[in-house]
């Protein structure tokens, strides 16, 4: 499943979304896995895939659509166990997948470590998958946007996209994936993951 919640009409009114091909390119690779290039023998690239972007059709590119702060959209995906997750992918990265931590002081060595929250789900979006799963990663200088794990007594532990800074309008959302990109079993887990592009995926994914 995808696009939970919305058709992209609704996204774009309701959400003021748009998914499109990412800004972010790549080497463009022949069939046989060759870099491809043009006549004057530069590189050709191809985007890596979906992104989605700020997108208000009734204000100017450039535009403000969102303070910063605020809250973009919910990630959304399937409640899953830590043993679901290990049964899943192994040593293997896990795609899509998030759970809340937060940053604890070591009494003892005085270091900042980053710690599960006790209670906060570990949610699974490759199957289920949200809107906010294909908001692609930059490092956490560069991302606009970030994950926030927050409680209520109403919802529960929800996890949402949240703005770093204005976003304008057209501009590609991208979010810090943390220390764990990729790597289920990284000590940084779980802060968020993804598909890594350097790690191959479990058979059935």
């Amino acid at each position: 499943m995808f696009g939970i919640g919305y058709c992209w009409q609704h996204l774009e009114d309701k959400r003021h979304l748009k998914i499109a091909p990412s800004l972010i390119k790549r080497p463009k690779m022949d069939r046989d896995g060759r870099v491809m290039q043009d006549m004057a023998g530069h590189v050709i690239r191809e985007s890596i895939g979906k992104g989605v972007f700020a997108y208000d059709k009734d204000h100017a590119a450039g535009s403000q659509v969102f303070d910063k702060d605020a809250v973009i959209m919910n990630y959304v995906g399937e409640h899953i166990t830590n043993n679901e997750a290990s049964r899943r992918y192994g040593h293997h990265n896990n795609p899509y997948t998030i759970k809340g931590t937060q940053a604890v002081v070591n009494e003892r060595t005085g270091r900042e470590e980053i710690r599960n929250i006790r209670g906060a789900p570990l949610l699974d979006s490759a199957l289920i998958r949200g809107v906010t799963a294909l908001i692609n990663h930059k490092p956490h200088q560069e991302a606009n946007c970030r994950f926030s794990s927050e409680h209520s007594e109403r919802e529960g532990w929800v996890y949402k996209i949240r703005a770093n800074r204005p976003i304008l309008n057209g501009e590609e959302l991208y979010v810090d994936y943390g220390d764990a990109y990729g790597n289920f079993n990284s000590p940084s887990f779980p802060k968020f993951t993804t598909q890594s592009k350097y790690t191959k995926p479990p058979d059935w994914y």
